[in-house]
């Protein structure tokens, strides 16, 4: 911590009437990098029920600085918030926004609603308490209360809760329970009214310092993203990033219709553009370098519309949800970034490379716990390989091995997904006469939904004896929409009688053909099928994957 100026106070003590008149005349705002993460009912319930009955609700620390400011939610709540003040007085609330937009919500009495805002932490909800049932509760919208039931942002107002209290009288008969509730109220009111939060402070310019306080005291165990952390530190009146980023993935990824690219990817291909690492870059270093070159950003973001061009059409992946990883698609889009500066045109070596290292990389695994440092060096060497047309690689701790096709379905995994794309391209090749469509299209129209087991649980005989798992493989799928597969498949399938094209379709060879009942066995012809399309993968990583280790000039 040296040389960094900062203080933390010894906590304030503050009333929560102080607390909400601070939020109110601005002098107490709610920062951007806090995501707009808002509480269940129950929770508010809750909290609410912790005051009343004298329960401590924890401390709520603030960030006071004299030259730092970033970009603030304007409504809080149902409520538009006054920001006049930020200029004379910039103090930012740390922890404990759900508890203070809970209490502003429920307690708050302003003279304005803002119920169309963009720019805050919209809640619309209303509070209430019954006076006879004595308890909390909430709305989503606005309603005529009966005499029982009192808005709860009246209970500080002194006023309006005489006004309430009077009117209880003339709809109730019986005195003493007119008296109960009366002192209820009072009561009531007095735990709010004299109810105490402590406040700590902290005081510094320094954005690291309030970057790693935030992630380590956050009540809500909720981790601040960069993009949020990012949007706060580079905002100004004419540059606002996470509309900028919203605009730009409009603009140019929309139309690629190839799934929705998250943060997370822009932000990393961002920082390659930068020269930065991809983890260990912080958002306030990343966010300093953005506000030098605002033009990065939309470079960055039509790099990877280029690098999913070329996914969709050379390497076939019909959607981001089927890339082995997102990191590839980081790398490409960094890759091409790099050809355009140097002039470079895809010619076919290069275009053979590209497509042999995503391979490779996928066959290999080579990014399951590569480290920051590797990737980055990986990156280079690909841009190399791919600029001066020669394969190069240096990282013999992943090395091309023969493939093995023998493991369980489970699409999160790597190995799964590079075994879906070989599934798409062989349906692709061989099922021209009997699919309507091809996989490719299916899968980006139906993701995952549109891989089906052929055999379904309880139509199947599995040998207890021998403990295969070989219907858990991808023997036992297909790709097809979910109503193709519930008609015409299933029908033929089960029929004994199945046209060759069908076989060819479903990639079935032709000695796995239909002259047992599958019902009764379906393990010979998983069997054959695991065979068969395991060769037709192996073929498939040896011509792609292996050829690009064997190419490496750096592989001795």
């Amino acid at each position: 911590m040296k040389n960094k100026e900062y203080s933390y106070s010894e906590p304030s003590i503050r009333f929560i009437e102080q607390i909400l008149s601070d939020i109110r005349n601005g002098d107490l705002l709610p920062p951007k990098f806090q995501r707009p993460f808002i509480w269940s009912n129950e929770r508010k319930i809750e909290l609410l029920n912790s005051i009343r009955d004298g329960i401590p609700i924890g401390s709520i620390m603030v960030w006071r600085t004299k030259d730092s400011e970033v970009a603030i939610y304007d409504v809080l709540g149902r409520f538009k918030l006054n920001n006049s003040n930020r200029n004379l007085r910039k103090e930012y609330i740390l922890d404990g926004l759900q508890r203070l937009s809970t209490l502003f919500s429920a307690l708050n009495k302003p003279d304005v609603e803002s119920l169309d805002s963009e720019g805050g932490l919209q809640d619309y909800v209303y509070f209430y308490y019954n006076i006879i049932s004595k308890d909390f509760f909430v709305e989503k919208q606005y309603f005529i209360c009966n005499e029982f039931q009192m808005p709860l942002n009246i209970l500080l107002d002194s006023i309006g809760l005489i006004k309430f209290q009077r009117n209880i009288s003339k709809v109730l008969s019986d005195q003493s329970l007119i008296e109960e509730i009366v002192d209820d109220l009072d009561q009531l009111a007095s735990k709010f009214r004299n109810y105490k939060i402590p406040v700590i402070s902290i005081a510094t310019d320094d954005l690291n310092l309030v970057t790693e306080t935030f992630r380590k005291i956050n009540s809500q165990g909720q981790v601040i993203e960069d993009e949020d952390m990012l949007h706060a530190l580079t905002w100004s009146t004419n540059y606002d990033f996470n509309d900028t980023i919203s605009y730009l993935r409009i603009k140019h990824l929309q139309s690629c219709n190839w799934g929705f690219i998250d943060n997370d990817i822009i932000l990393k291909t961002i920082k390659l553009n930068l020269n930065q690492n991809i983890y260990k870059t912080n958002a306030v270093s990343l966010g300093k370098a953005i506000q030098k070159d605002k033009e990065i950003v939309e470079i960055s973001i039509y790099n990877i519309k280029d690098a999913i061009v070329f996914c969709d059409d050379v390497l076939e992946i019909p959607s981001v949800l089927f890339l082995p990883y997102t990191l590839q698609l980081v790398a490409i889009a960094h890759l091409f970034g790099q050809l355009k500066l140097e002039g470079k045109s895809l010619t076919y070596t290069r275009v053979k490379i590209i497509k042999s290292w995503f391979w490779f990389t996928s066959y290999t695994e080579a990014f399951s716990g590569m480290s920051d440092n590797d990737f980055k060096k990986s990156i280079s060497e690909l841009v190399f390989s791919v600029v001066n047309e020669d394969v190069f690689w240096s990282n013999h701790k992943i090395k091309y091995e023969e493939f093995n096709g023998k493991f369980s379905y489970n699409f999160r995994s790597v190995k799964s997904k590079r075994s879906i794309l070989n599934l798409a391209r062989l349906q692709n090749e061989f099922g021209k006469r009997y699919l309507k469509r091809s996989a490719t299209s299916l899968l980006n129209e139906y993701g995952k939904e549109s891989i089906r087991n052929i055999f379904n649980i309880g139509e199947v005989l599995v040998d207890p004896y021998s403990g295969s798992n070989i219907h858990k493989t991808f023997a036992n799928k297909v790709i097809l929409s979910p109503n193709e597969f519930n008609g015409d498949f299933r029908e033929e399938f089960f029929s004994l009688n199945s046209t060759h094209s069908f076989i060819d379709g479903f990639n079935f060879s032709e000695d796995a053909t239909f002259d047992f009942a599958p019902l009764l066995d379906s393990n010979p012809f998983l069997e054959k099928r695991q065979e068969y399309l395991q060769l037709k993968e192996s073929e498939f990583s040896n011509k792609t994957a292996g050829w690009f280790w064997e190419n490496n000039i750096f592989k001795y």
